[in-house]
């Protein structure tokens, strides 16, 4: 500017364009203005101030955290930021974006966070409230866990249904307890017989009284069975157990009758089993019929000791005795003839000649050969003697017996002494014939003791 002499120069504030670090304004003129003598010179003066530049501190979601004012070509600083921890996750601070650098402006810093996904403690519990188990699980994540096992009792059996409350994603520290479902435990009751053999077996629930049906045991000869129960007494099922049936016995009793021959009852009752049945009224008769008469001679069959129901039918021997003048036998001792004696009789006794069981004379019986049945002129049985056993008997009567089982005919044989003759003197018999009943005697003696030697001889070696 053209200033005259001795003016103060003036001018306008000079100005200096602000950089990032600094803004300037003018302090003046360096030298101070004076009065002009000359030409001068001045230089503007300018006072300089530090930019400081806002830095704004966000969170991730854009929020402003705080801000701050930094002086250009600081490095700003903040105090960590925090962010809310969340059920899935645990945050740390990491830092900041973009990475915090020497201020030359306004700038904005974002907090940056680490993020842990939480986990969580899962309680496994029984019914009772026990722990059975602990699991740590992460969020979201469905837990899992094995069957719990509830030990059986004798009334239960426990089975495994599930858990309480029903298991979600975690979303915090969660109990779950254990359910059961109960099922009544059924046991084996095996019933048995007394001898130990299974009749069946039944399947009863715990607690329950088990029953079966009566029994029936088969009755022998000897005993009849009541059914009277169970053996222990049956009572609430605790476990697998066995009843054995009782039975109550009776010895049985039977009927037996005693008849007469015609099937008149001469006496009846009631013996246990086992007894021997005895018959105590007056022995049975029977009526004598033409020239027979009857003696009682038992019972058929012979009374034995009781098994059942029995009848026993008096017997009878039949007795014929042809003791009428012409019924009795002769024999000439010099006649050497057979002597006959009819047998009709028996067929009034119901008995033919084939029941002929010996034939005896004066009670010795006769050997086989001795003696023989033949048929006469009418058909009729009729029994012959030899005479060669006549001639043995001395002079005089004899008694003659035919036996049949259950019936006999007797008759007399008159043995005649020999007619005199005029040839040679007939030989003395009478002590002939007393030695030969004497010989006889001696010989049937030495025969039955030799008969009862050689039995017990037979016994000694069954045994």
């Amino acid at each position: 500017t053209t200033v005259e002499y001795g003016e103060i120069p003036a001018h306008s504030d000079a100005s200096k364009e602000n950089t990032a670090e600094f803004t300037y304004t003018f302090a003046g003129w360096s030298p101070g203005l004076t009065e002009v003598t000359c030409e001068a010179e001045y230089t503007a003066v300018f006072d300089s101030q530090k930019n400081s530049y806002t830095v704004t501190w966000k969170n991730e979601d854009g929020s402003v955290i705080d801000t701050t004012s930094v002086e250009y070509g600081e490095v700003p600083v903040h105090a960590d930021a925090v962010k809310e921890n969340t059920a899935e996750f645990t945050y740390t601070f990491a830092g900041w974006t973009p990475e915090l650098t020497a201020v030359t402006g306004e700038a904005e810093y974002t907090a940056v966070f680490d993020s842990q996904k939480n986990s969580y403690t899962i309680t496994w519990k029984n019914e009772d409230g026990s722990v059975i188990d602990t699991t740590t699980v992460e969020y979201g994540v469905i837990p899992t866990h094995k069957d719990a096992v509830k030990s059986s009792t004798d009334m239960y059996t426990y089975i495994f249904s599930g858990w309480t409350p029903n298991i979600t994603a975690v979303e915090g520290d969660a109990e779950y307890t254990a359910v059961f479902a109960d099922s009544r435990n059924s046991y084996t009751v095996t019933w048995l017989n007394e001898d130990g053999s299974v009749i069946n077996t039944t399947t009863v629930e715990y607690g329950a009284v088990p029953t079966h049906a009566d029994l029936a045991k088969e009755s022998t000869a000897q005993f009849s069975y009541t059914f009277k129960g169970w053996t222990p007494e049956p009572s609430e099922v605790t476990g697998d157990t066995e009843y054995t049936a009782v039975f109550e016995s009776k010895v049985n009793e039977y009927t037996v009758v005693f008849k007469d021959e015609d099937g008149t009852q001469l006496q009846s009752g009631k013996l246990a089993y086992g007894e021997t049945p005895e018959y105590k009224g007056m022995a049975p008769s029977k009526a004598a019929d033409r020239k027979i008469s009857y003696e009682f001679d038992g019972w058929s069959p012979e009374p034995a000791k009781v098994t059942g129901d029995a009848e026993y039918t008096a017997v009878y021997r039949a007795i014929a005795v042809l003791d009428e003048p012409d019924e009795k036998l002769s024999w000439d001792k010099d006649s050497g003839e057979d002597i006959t004696l009819p047998l009709d009789l028996i067929k009034d006794l119901d008995i033919t000649p084939e029941d002929l069981e010996s034939v005896e004379i004066d009670g010795v019986p006769l050997d086989r050969d001795m003696y023989r049945v033949e048929t006469d002129e009418n058909g009729d049985p009729v029994l012959v003697i030899e005479p060669s056993v006549l001639e043995r008997l001395e002079a005089g009567g004899h008694k003659l017996t035919v036996r049949f089982g259950n019936a006999e005919i007797s008759s007399v044989i008159q043995i005649l002494e020999a007619k005199a003759s005029d040839g040679p003197s007939a030989p003395q018999t009478g002590d002939g014939n007393i030695a030969l009943i004497v010989f006889i005697s001696a010989v049937c003696l030495a025969a039955a003791a030799a008969i009862c030697f050689a039995e017990k001889w037979r016994r000694a070696l069954d045994r």
